[in-house]
């Protein structure tokens, strides 16, 4: 499996004293586990069908945001492929 896409970005450049730090992170995961699902159907003639579908789990990305100044920094929104987190500077 391919390690995982990140990406992050802040608001601003530059932040005074006070002010809030808004990261927006976006990732994806490569990882991916596919699995074929066969269901095999017969009549009382002894007739048989047979169909599969494709069945993908996609390895879910835990995310965790630090710095070195000890700042929390508190999610705001997650929808699976976009994070956003605040902090005060």
């Amino acid at each position: 499996m391919a390690m995982p896409d990140l990406s992050a970005a802040l608001d601003k450049a530059s932040y005074a004293p006070g002010e809030t730090a808004t990261l927006t992170v976006s990732y994806r995961s490569d990882g991916a586990n596919t699995n074929t699902i066969t269901v095999h159907g017969t009549d009382n003639a002894g007739r048989e069908a047979i169909i599969t579908v494709q069945l993908t789990v996609v390895d879910a990305i835990k995310l965790a945001v630090v710095d070195d100044s000890g700042r929390v920094w508190a999610l705001q929104s997650d929808d699976g492929s976009t994070a956003v987190y605040t902090a005060t500077i």
